[in-house]
């Protein structure tokens, strides 16, 4: 009887050389991986700072609508007076901070942030009109030593504020950036988060609110900001300190200069180094 020999298809794989592929495949995508999850933060990062030009604008249109001013007419709540300006609410969300169910589900029982952890990849969210089942959701904070409400609310000094963008020290000073809260207002004694993402509890108000900018959320330690001359770039963590958040930075309240770096906690302290003294 004549023996039957079994031939090997052209061009098929054994087990052997298949499970081999596999193994390739998948030793590529772990080398890989880190390298794609960094050139997503970084397109999250450009996709931020275009957020952030884009409110340039719309601030530019809205300082020549009012005289070079805010103009609030005291209302707390930059984003709802303004929202004729911009209309898309997408552009008030950082993507790097969509990490929340509520976008989807604004009915939804929201806990309270203040004191959350997970904050800096987390929106804010605020109803507004109060009362009227209208949630804003947002990633991004107006400096509040630029007067949006009345003068020397939570202890703010008038001669402390930013009035109008035609000073001379408007590139220097941030009007937009992104934030935990809606609004924040840094003083230069302030002390940095102990640990990243810290939860920060807005109790007693001016207490440390830079805890809410201080936010590892892009690449390189930086955050995104808007200035009051309508210019965008990043900022390192270490540099919020040396960034003019009100018009006597570095001054206290009786005038003396204090211009003393703080220390840094263990996270903070390989981080670029920014200090202009």
């Amino acid at each position: 009887m004549a023996k039957t020999t079994t031939l090997k298809s052209p061009g098929a794989f054994t087990l052997i050389e298949l499970l081999v592929v596999i193994a390739i495949i998948a030793l590529l995508m772990s080398i890989m991986a880190p390298a794609l999850g960094l050139a997503k933060k970084h397109t999250q990062a450009t996709v931020c700072r275009s957020n952030l030009r884009q409110w340039g604008i719309i601030w530019k249109i809205w300082f020549d609508d009012h005289n070079d001013g805010f103009g609030s007419g005291g209302n707390p709540r930059w984003f709802g007076p303004m929202i004729d300006y911009y209309k898309d609410r997408k552009i008030l969300l950082c993507p790097s901070a969509k990490n929340s169910p509520f976008l989807n589900d604004p009915a939804a029982k929201l806990p309270s942030y203040y004191g959350d952890p997970g904050r800096k990849f987390k929106p804010w969210r605020v109803e507004y009109p109060f009362t009227s089942g209208d949630f804003f959701f947002g990633a991004y904070g107006l400096n509040l030593w630029c007067p949006w409400t009345i003068y020397k609310i939570g202890g703010r000094p008038p001669e402390f504020l930013w009035k109008t963008p035609n000073v001379k020290g408007a590139p220097e000073a941030p009007l937009l950036c992104d934030c935990t809260v809606n609004d924040v207002a840094p003083w230069h004694s302030d002390e940095p988060p102990q640990y990243d993402d810290e939860p920060f509890l807005r109790q007693p108000v001016n207490e440390n609110e830079i805890k809410s900018v201080c936010i590892n959320r892009h690449p390189g330690a930086t955050i995104n900001c808007l200035f009051l001359d309508f210019s965008t770039q990043k900022i390192g963590l270490k540099q919020l300190w040396e960034t003019r958040w009100h018009r006597k930075w570095y001054t206290n309240e009786d005038g003396d200069i204090d211009h003393n770096p703080p220390v840094w906690p263990p996270w903070m302290k390989s981080f670029k180094e920014y200090n202009k003294n």
